[in-house]
C-alpha cells in the first residue's frame, strides 16, 4: 500500500493581494470551478463578456484557452481586479 502525507498551510489575508470586493471574487471563482473542464472564457461568460475574459486573460500573462485548475490564487485575484475595472 502507497501512502503519502500532505500539509497544508493556511496564509493570513494579507499574504495575498487585496481583491476590490470579496463579494464578486467568491463569485467568479465557483463560476469558473462549475464549469467542471471548461476553459475560463466559457465558465465566466454569464458574468462578463467573452472579449472582455480573453483581453484579461493576456494582460495577466495567462492564455485565453487557460482553464479554473491552471490558474494559482494569485493568478485569480489578478484575473478578478482586471475584470472589475473592465
Amino acid at each position: 500500500v502507497d501512502g503519502g502525507v500532505i500539509r497544508f498551510k493556511i496564509k493570513d489575508a494579507g499574504e495575498y493581494p487585496p481583491v476590490s470586493s470579496n463579494k464578486s471574487f467568491f463569485s467568479m471563482v465557483n463560476s469558473a470551478f462549475n464549469g467542471k473542464r471548461k476553459m475560463l472564457r466559457k465558465s465566466l461568460q454569464h458574468l462578463y463578456s467573452s472579449a472582455d475574459i480573453e483581453a484579461a486573460l493576456t494582460n495577466i500573462g495567462l492564455p485565453p484557452t487557460a482553464r479554473p485548475s491552471e490558474l494559482m490564487m494569485d493568478d485569480f485575484v489578478r484575473l478578478h481586479n482586471y475584470l472589475g475595472n473592465v
